[in-house]
Parts: structure tokens; sequence; C-alpha cells
């Protein structure tokens, strides 16, 4: 059998994605919107099955299909907040958790420019991590299906996004003191938050697929290093004060927090380090919000 190989640089169309108006279902002329400048996607298919027995035979009788469940994980530097606030922002609306999402990519196989689609997508969990070098983003989505991938456009009209030529966010984006504590600024090399919503799953008697995917409670947690310049942030880990913070990641964009509660504190001195003294903070936030 003869075939052409395929890679990443035979993407055609890059990720993007379109807000859904029915759970699972894309809307008709879809104007698509661009997911980032993508660095890794990563996609799961999973048949849920029973194993059936009868007696009078040591071996299994029949794999029994129960149901078809499917997730895909992205890894991207932002040049916007929209993707990432379908992660962070309480259910209102458009852009916002409430609202599930259809992507699509096309990649050449075997020399045919092919269709892939993730469909009825919400974000299960967020983390954003900030170092100088980049703004990284990994979200991972669990979906209502991932069809047969297809060498003919399944879209109506659509509206395909064009090329991205804007310079994706770095630790230099936000300027200078971007993290703010209880109204004191602090130098950081690293920043991470993260969003878990716990999302539910729910698939009733009858059907294979799921019939929602809804999210349930949403925990936030922050950590990050800075460099000791007194005993201000222990001492909060130790009473476990609420602090309101803010993380600033670019001009006019920034995560803020409600009631940041920090948990854990931990430094070293080691003879054989030749840096300065970095202490490393770890906590949860009661709420968060990131600006559109």
């Amino acid at each position: 059998m003869s075939y052409s190989p395929t890679g990443t640089w035979n993407i055609v169309k890059k990720l993007q994605y379109v807000e859904e108006s029915a759970f699972g279902s894309t809307p008709g002329s879809p104007a698509f919107v661009l997911a980032g400048h993508q660095v890794r996607m990563r996609e799961s298919t999973e048949t849920s099955a029973q194993k059936y027995r009868e007696l009078g035979s040591r071996d299994l009788y029949q794999m029994l299909k129960t149901g078809e469940m499917y997730s895909f994980e992205l890894q991207y530097q932002p040049t916007s907040t929209a993707l990432m606030r379908y992660g962070t922002e309480l259910p209102g609306g458009a852009g916002t958790i409430e609202k599930s999402l259809s992507f699509t990519y096309t990649q050449l196989i075997n020399a045919a420019e092919t269709w892939y689609r993730y469909l009825g997508a919400r974000c299960d969990q967020l983390e954003v991590e900030v170092t100088e070098a980049a703004v990284k983003v990994m979200q991972r989505f669990l979906c209502k299906d991932i069809p047969a991938a297809v060498t003919a456009d399944p879209f109506t009209t659509p509206g395909y996004a064009g090329a991205d030529t804007s310079a994706p966010y770095t630790g230099a984006s936000s300027g200078s003191n971007p993290l703010t504590i209880n109204s004191n600024n602090y130098d950081v090399p690293r920043f991470k938050v993260s969003v878990d919503w716990n999302l539910e799953v729910i698939k009733p008697n009858g059907e294979t697929q799921a019939k929602f995917i809804l999210p349930t409670n949403r925990d936030i947690s922050v950590e990050f290093d800075t460099w000791v310049k007194n005993d201000v942030l222990r001492a909060d880990a130790k009473s476990l004060v609420a602090r309101s913070a803010s993380y600033v990641i670019a001009a006019g964009k920034q995560f803020t927090f409600t009631d940041l509660y920090l948990q854990r504190q931990g430094k070293s001195n080691d003879a054989g380090d030749s840096k300065h003294m970095i202490e490393t903070l770890a906590g949860t936030a009661k709420s968060v919000t990131l600006t559109a």
C-alpha cells in the first residue's frame, strides 16, 4: 500500500473555533477565530465497554459498547485572552464557560487536505504560566464528539480565520510590576494560575455520547516565585489571610483575584548556589476574572 506520511508542517488551516448556539452543533456560516499560536495538540478517543463472559468458557465472550468519551488538550501562546476566558469566567453568556465551542483544523493526510473537528467542547482545565520567555497556556477540553475525518469541507459557507501576524505574549508583555498582592508589588520570574471546572459529563441510558458536559465547582490555584525582600508573604501564608491580588499578562489584560489565600511558602540557602534567594508561594483564590 502506497501512501504519503504527514507531519505538523502539513497543517493547512490552523486550529480555530466558533461558539455553538446548540451543544455539539456548529452554527451555520461559522466565523472561525484562531486559537493562538499553537505549540501542541493532543486528542483522545476512548470507548467505554463492559467485558461480557458466559458460563462454560474461560475466554471473553464479547465486549459490549456502552459509550464514547472524547477530549483534547491544546498548548499555545496567546495573542489575546478570548480563548482563555472560556476557561476562567463564570457562566455569563458569550465568551464564558457557559458556551460550548466547535473547533476545526485541516491537515494534509496522504496528500489530501483533511478536516478534523471537535464538537461540543468545554474547557475542563486551564493553566497559564508566565516566564521571561513566554506566556504558555494549556487548556484541556472535554467534548461531545470527534467526528470522522473528511476530505470535503463539512461546513456551510464557513469564514475561516486568516494568518495571525501578531506576536504572542511573553513575560515582557505585562510591563513593570505585573504582580500586586494587598497593594504591594512583587518582582517575579515565574507566575502560574490554574483553573479547574470539574466538568460533569451527563450520559443517560440510551445515549452513547454525552448529552451534557457542564461546569460544577470552580477551583483556582496560584503559584509564583519571587526574590526574598521581607517576611510579609510568609506571614500571610502562616495566618491564611485573604488578600486582593492581580497579575497583568499584557497591556490592559490581567487576572484579578478575589480573596487569594497563600497556603505554602518555601525557600532554601545553598552554599553552591550563585543566585540571589528566591521564595516560592502557592495558594488558592476564591474567585478570578480575566480581562477580555
